[in-house]
Order: C-alpha cells, then structure tokens, then sequence
C-alpha cells in the first residue's frame, strides 16, 4: 500500500544554494494541493556533499501532507547510484525524477493529471510537451509517440546529435512505482553520464503500458550552475557516453541500431582524440616557450 500518491527524487552534489532556493518555489506550487488532500514525498538524496545538507531548512513550510525525507551517502556515488537509493526508500504510488538544478511545476501538473495518477491503467505517462527555460533562451521539448520504439529512439539520440533532445529529459516521464519493482528497471550505476538515456532504452524493452500527457505551458525551468552531479572533465564525459553506448548497443542487437551506435561511439571517439591532442599541443607550447 503505497502512503503517498507521487514522490519526487532529486539527487543533489554540492548544490546547496540552488537546491534551498529551488524548494521556495516548490513550497509555493504544492500549495496548490491542500484541497486534494493529496499526500506527496519528496527525497533528497545527498551524494556526499563537501557541505551536508540542512534538513530543517529543507523541509520548514511545507504543509502536513507533504512529507520531506533526506538521505546522505556515505561516499560520493553518481546520480545513477543516487537516484537508485531514492527509488529503493520512495513509497509513492508514482516516480518522478527531477534534477536538483530543476524548476518544475508539480502542484499544476498533479492538478491537470489527477484522474491518471489515481488509476491504475497505465505503467508510465509521459509528458507530450514541457516548455524548458535554460539561461535567457526558452524552447519546447516535445514527445512523438510515433517514434517512441528502439529503432527511432536510437536515431534521434545517436545520430542527431544537435537536436532538440526529444527524448533526453527523464522529467518528462513519471513511472508506477511498482512497476519499475516487477520489471526490475533501475539506473546503470557505472555510468555518470547519458544514465537517463540508457534508462529510457531499457524502459522500451519492457513492454509498458504507457500514455501521453497534453500539458499546456508546463514548464521546467533549469538554473545554470557550475557544480554540477558527478561533475567530470571532458575526456571522461566522452567515455561514459561511449561506455552507456556500448550497454545500449550489447542490449539491443540489429543492425540497424549497432549502425547508429557504431556511428555515434566513433563521434565520440573522434572527439575524445582531438580533445587529446589539443591537451598536447598545449602542453608542448608551453614547454617551449
């Protein structure tokens, strides 16, 4: 028996100032709920940040049917890890995974969706279209359902590498707890970069049931911050998304899909070599100077 309706998962490193202001203006949009009587968790995941997170100031003003929970690692993990723990220790009825340096309007959405997340219909819903507010620029991330199969889904993320990321934000999804539980689908710890994308791969190999979302101007907005989850320098971003493509390329054989990754792995391959020999020039200038 599930104790709340949704709980919201946000892993956090070393993000503190973002994360504090971030929950005034979840405050403000959970209000929306008390008539609802709608009970809703929210887990912080610490992933051992330098300075640990102040409970007290996370969860004051919050209503009684909102329920704060803060966990800490004891060592510093990776957002894949992190969001595995909050997965583990959530007992809502519905998941949704947020990152910390994101803005999202949960009360207007729980509102306009209620009746979906009441019932038990379907495995996972998605978003059709959230409005993503980046630094000074705003654009629309947008979901075909057409295209959501293996073959698509490769394309779009392995081949069209400057798109608009059509697939690539996991807040546009909020799954049945219980059935990421029976389907077992969790998040490759390994990897630190593209985990979501991987994620989402898997979640097609598991036949669920799913339904898309019409949401009118719900917006995500993301705060530029320098401190990024799991931050790593550019030589080692590059090999997560080779490693995260190798998993997806061993998990779903074809030759369609080995072509996309093949075409990709070796962009990142070509990137990981001119990053290299950037480093050496630099080196070597000044060396002989």
């Amino acid at each position: 028996m599930n104790k709340n309706l949704v709980s919201i998962i946000i892993p956090v490193y070393n993000r503190s100032k973002v994360l504090y202001k971030n929950f005034n203006y979840f405050r403000s949009s959970l209000l929306l709920l008390e008539n609802l009587s709608c009970p809703v968790e929210i887990l912080v995941i610490d992933d051992f940040s330098d300075q640990p997170l102040d409970y007290d100031l996370l969860r004051v003003g919050f209503s009684d049917f909102i329920s704060v929970r803060l966990i800490r690692n004891i060592s510093n993990r990776g957002v894949s890890f992190s969001r595995n723990v909050g997965l583990r220790s959530a007992n809502g009825k519905w998941i949704f995974f947020l990152d910390s340096d994101d803005i999202f309007d949960f009360g207007r959405f729980i509102i306009s969706h209620y009746n979906y997340l009441v019932k038990d219909d379907f495995d996972y819903l998605i978003l059709e279209k959230i409005l993503v507010r980046f630094r000074k620029s705003e654009f629309a991330l947008v979901f075909n359902s057409a295209n959501w199969n293996s073959r698509d889904f490769a394309r779009e993320f392995y081949l069209k590498r400057n798109s608009n990321a059509v697939y690539s934000q996991i807040s546009m999804f909020i799954f049945r707890k219980d059935f990421l539980d029976n389907v077992n689908l969790t998040f490759r710890e390994i990897l630190r970069n593209s985990e979501d994308t991987e994620f989402k791969m898997n979640l097609l190999n598991k036949n669920g049931v799913y339904f898309t979302l019409y949401s009118e101007n719900i917006y995500l907005s993301k705060i530029e911050d320098n401190n990024s989850l799991g931050k790593i320098i550019s030589l080692n971003n590059r090999m997560y998304k080779i490693i995260s493509a190798l998993f997806v390329l061993f998990k779903f054989r074809g030759f369609v899909i080995s072509y996309y990754l093949v075409n990709y792995i070796s962009y990142q391959i070509k990137c990981i070599l001119k990053y290299s020999l950037k480093k050496i020039y630099e080196k070597l200038k000044k060396i002989s100077r």
